[in-house]
């Protein structure tokens, strides 16, 4: 009995000085990486990441990724001429890039006296895979039934029409795209 327990106690001794050992190596390999690290020098320029031709073909890509997924349902024609991408073609971007989105911050205002929603106002991040993000600020109000457009349930329709909008705008940016959604043109 006393030889197992003498057994057990080298056993721990021996992982103690294991452990010791490898928290030292541990300790002198940051050392050595912290040495390595040069910290960034400030540049009054942004300059690229990538070659100028990277950036054309990933700009092309995009373009091709936009003629091959979109559909008419996608897409709407401005005034008859300007396309403007729907928030199924937004969504479907969003997929073909991996982005995910989250919800920042809200507001919403209502009618003090009736309690029914009167705009809304969403900020809305996208993020990419390599940690790239882009925030999009969006609002949607009551008065823009004045201007054409009438809302049938607005406590639902404004609030989600300023999520897509700000959703939409952050994926756009995030892309690249420069464009203008369908929603913030209704």
């Amino acid at each position: 009995m006393k030889e197992s327990k003498k057994k057990d106690i080298d056993f721990l001794a021996d992982a103690d000085k294991d452990f010791d050992e490898l928290v030292k190596k541990n300790e002198e390999d940051i050392e050595h990486f912290e040495a390595q690290i040069v910290p960034a020098q400030p540049s009054g320029m942004v300059k690229l990441v990538c070659s100028i031709e990277e950036a054309k073909a990933a700009y092309l890509l995009f373009q091709k990724l936009k003629t091959s997924v979109l559909t008419k349902k996608d897409v709407h024609l401005w005034q008859g001429k300007t396309p403007s991408i729907k928030r199924s073609g937004w969504r479907k971007i969003a997929s073909a890039f991996g982005l995910s989105d989250d919800i920042v911050s809200k507001e919403i205002r209502r009618n003090p006296v009736t309690g029914r929603v009167i705009e809304a106002t969403f900020v809305v991040r996208a993020l990419a895979p390599n940690g790239r993000f882009m925030t999009g600020i969006a609002s949607c109000s009551i008065h823009e039934a004045k201007e054409g457009r009438s809302f049938r349930h607005p406590d639902h329709e404004i609030i989600a029409t300023a999520h897509t909008r700000a959703k939409s705008r952050a994926i756009a940016d995030l892309v690249g795209a420069g464009e203008v959604s369908y929603e913030e043109l209704e």
